[in-house]
């Protein structure tokens, strides 16, 4: 049987090549499931022992994405290194309740943009906001990525099976960085996650409607928020589902109908969905 540090080393690899914006994030939960083994082999009572421990001191949707997590690297570790195929399968998460997507509203966006300008990181503040990329996306977008005289962005996938999409570029994100624009690179100086995260420091502090919206995000810590924005604006603008499924790069249009569903509850409580 696979050791523990074998299979989370292995694991870290194939993340790097498939969701490389993932590795942080799966690789240390993935550890923390699996802290008591160190070098002993994996069993299934370990990980339902770690995934215990989780649960004692984590709220639900914490929670839930530990058991995510860790069927995926069981699933993973069934095809790589021959660990149980039904061991994924044993894993089951409670049922939770979505919680209705955080969104900014108007007066909360031009405050945002307003201290995103003072504490210097307006640019990906508004590219975020009239966009809706995901964080992973919005760090490895590159100037060759804008379009700029279509007026539309080309979005690398973060997961290499996908293809890459088209999104509008706002005019508030062409006004921005047409001055500044260059034919090829980076747009941003640096893509850690650590330094992007730190990023929004200034307006959690300042800002209590943000540091609320920002309990749902993730990994992204926060960035997440703009991206909920963007879609609730798109759906209280009438754009078709089809459309922001599109833009935001929805698999399944039910992700979609989340939005939808949040924007018709305001102007009417009382309505059902099936």
């Amino acid at each position: 049987m696979p050791t523990a540090a074998a299979l989370i080393a292995g694991y870290a690899d194939y993340l790097r090549l498939t969701v490389p914006s993932q590795v942080i994030r799966r690789r240390g939960q993935i550890r923390r499931v699996l802290a008591d083994l160190g070098d002993s082999p994996v069993s299934l009572e370990a990980v339902r022992r770690g995934l215990a421990q989780i649960r004692q001191v984590s709220a639900d949707h914490t929670y839930c994405q530990y058991v995510v997590s860790a069927r995926l690297f069981l699933a993973w570790a069934h095809r790589a290194g021959g660990l149980p195929a039904d061991w994924s399968e044993d894993l089951h998460a409670p049922r939770l309740r979505r919680p209705a997507p955080r969104y900014l509203g108007d007066e909360q966006i031009e405050q945002c943009l307003s201290l995103a300008r003072r504490h210097g990181v307006y640019s990906e503040v508004l590219v975020a906001l009239k966009s809706g990329l995901r964080v992973g996306e919005l760090r490895q977008l590159r100037w060759e990525h804008l379009l700029f005289g279509q007026r539309i962005i080309i979005v690398q996938p973060l997961k290499a099976a996908l293809n890459p999409r088209v999104v509008p570029m706002h005019s508030m994100i062409y006004a921005e960085l047409w001055p500044r624009r260059q034919s090829f690179g980076p747009l941003w100086p640096t893509r850690s996650i650590r330094v992007w995260q730190s990023k929004l420091d200034p307006l959690r502090r300042a800002m209590p409607a943000f540091t609320l919206g920002a309990r749902f995000t993730g990994a992204g810590r926060g960035w997440h928020l703009f991206r909920h924005t963007f879609a609730v604006r798109l759906c209280r603008a009438g754009t078709p589902l089809t459309e922001i499924q599109q833009y935001l790069g929805h698999a399944d249009i039910q992700t979609t109908m989340i939005y939808a569903a949040y924007t018709v509850r305001q102007y009417n409580p009382n309505i059902e969905f099936a």
